[in-house]
């Protein structure tokens, strides 16, 4: 479910069933990071700074500290009051070394190995940083920053949706988009603290936000439709992956963002997709015209090694890696046996190595 490198140079692993595992690439041995040995099934995974939280949308989370093979874990959940409520959705690294961990009934920050709740009412689903600023959003529309007290909430704005309910939040870290279901797209307006229409052509009715290893975000809804938050150019872009028919995208995309502004897209029954961030450009590589090895477009997975190459996870074909200036391509196949080819996710590490 979900792979990735902490600071440490630990590799972190999370399936749909399993513990989270913990695996030191330097010693090349996994790593005991539980005094009791067992941990919840977390599926989600966020590294700030030189935490890694483990957490779940209904099992509190655990914060992980340390380097090497000496690592610590805290607990944070409702049993022991560290959490208002453990039904997690969002983590956010903030302003004064906080770490906001937003639920469903509360919020609360951790900050030099201490949990303060601030809140145990409300049900917050996101937040953000702009100027400087802590902001965090309600399911009903409100807006709250920290009091001065550092032990109590503000209120900022509200975004009145009448009988709607707010689909999705996501920002570049200078503009902060909430979609409705229906009532269409808003900007938070900082300086004056009040909503304000998005464009129109950011509206993506009941759209769902979906984040990527490099902190850029995308709303998608299941048209073909992306709106791209790109964090590192702190733009927002609208991206049309064009389909065979209504409704036709499985919307199982995954997205990587290069360091020269590209962004790559694989879609689960489309293949892979090329968007010039500079030149609002979108093509697409068709694999069913490839007929080496042909690796068809059931693709699950793409990411960059140090020299600019793709790699990319192929349903029933392996993986097969892509230089986009020659776009050759070469594949890495593991025997006859179509299981050994379903290949579902590839990473990098620190050293951009796959």
């Amino acid at each position: 479910n979900t792979l990735s490198e902490d600071e440490a140079g630990h590799l972190w692993i999370s399936s749909m069933k399993g513990e989270p595992l913990c695996y030191d690439l330097k010693t090349e041995t996994f790593v005991d990071f539980t005094p009791e040995g067992t941990c919840p099934r977390y599926k989600l995974i966020n590294h700030i700074g030189d935490l890694t939280w483990l957490w779940d949308r209904n099992l509190g989370c655990t914060v992980v500290s340390g380097n090497g093979t000496e690592l610590k874990s805290q607990r944070l959940d409702s049993y022991n009051s560290t959490l208002p409520d453990n039904r997690v959705n969002y983590i956010l690294g903030g302003t004064g070394g906080r770490v906001w961990i937003g639920t469903r009934k509360g919020l609360a920050y951790f900050r030099d190995g201490n949990s303060t709740i601030v809140d145990a009412t409300l049900d917050f689903i996101s937040g953000t940083i702009i100027g400087g600023i802590d902001y965090h959003i309600t399911r009903d529309g409100q807006v709250y920053t920290l009091a001065q007290d550092g032990l109590s909430l503000e209120y900022a704005a509200s975004l009145d949706l009448g009988d709607d309910a707010i689909s999705a939040v996501a920002g570049t870290g200078r503009q902060w988009l909430i979609q409705s279901r229906n009532s269409g797209a808003f900007l938070f307006d900082t300086d004056n603290l009040v909503f304000i229409p998005a464009p129109k052509e950011w509206n993506i009715p009941r759209g769902r936000v979906e984040n990527d290893r490099q902190g850029n975000s995308y709303i998608t809804n299941g048209s073909g439709n992306i709106l791209f938050f790109d964090r590192s150019g702190g733009r927002i872009h609208k991206i049309i992956v064009p389909g065979d028919g209504e409704n036709t995208h499985s919307e199982r995309f995954r997205y990587h963002r290069t360091s020269e502004g590209t962004l790559w897209i694989t879609e689960r029954t489309s293949g892979l997709y090329r968007y010039d961030i500079e030149k609002n450009e979108l093509s697409r590589i068709d694999f069913n015209n490839n007929s080496r090895n042909n690796p068809n477009n059931v693709l699950l997975y793409t990411i960059e090694d140090r020299e600019g190459n793709l790699w990319s996870a192929s349903e029933f074909y392996g993986i097969f890696k892509l230089v986009p200036v020659s776009r050759g391509v070469s594949f890495i196949n593991f025997g006859k046996n179509i299981d050994a080819n379903r290949i579902c996710m590839v990473s990098t590490a620190s050293t951009r190595e796959v």
